[in-house]
């Protein structure tokens, strides 16, 4: 018997799926911001979830491809570098 999948919740009639109407390598790249959390523990899932949210949002926009991939990347970066800043910061004090 095969495995039913669990419904998907709704508000005001949208899907709650945050990779809805992605493609499956899209949100899979979004979620790379999320291996801040193996990294950085609670400070890596902040900036990672932040990262995550930004590259969701640059995949689901109308722009040009090359420039969803080109933002993607910089959300994934700037999770990285915003990450290693905070790590800094904490250290020195």
């Amino acid at each position: 018997m095969a495995a039913v999948p669990p419904p998907i919740k709704t508000v005001n009639k949208k899907s709650q799926n945050p990779f809805h109407g992605l493609k499956w390598y899209e949100g899979l790249v979004s979620c790379f911001p999320l291996v801040l959390v193996l990294l950085g523990g609670a400070f890596g899932g902040i900036f990672g979830a932040v990262g995550m949210s930004l590259s969701l949002m640059a995949f689901r926009s109308k722009l040009v491809l090359p420039v969803k991939w080109s933002l993607s990347v910089a959300a994934f970066s700037g999770a990285i570098f915003f990450w290693l800043l905070a790590l800094l910061i904490l250290a020195s004090l």
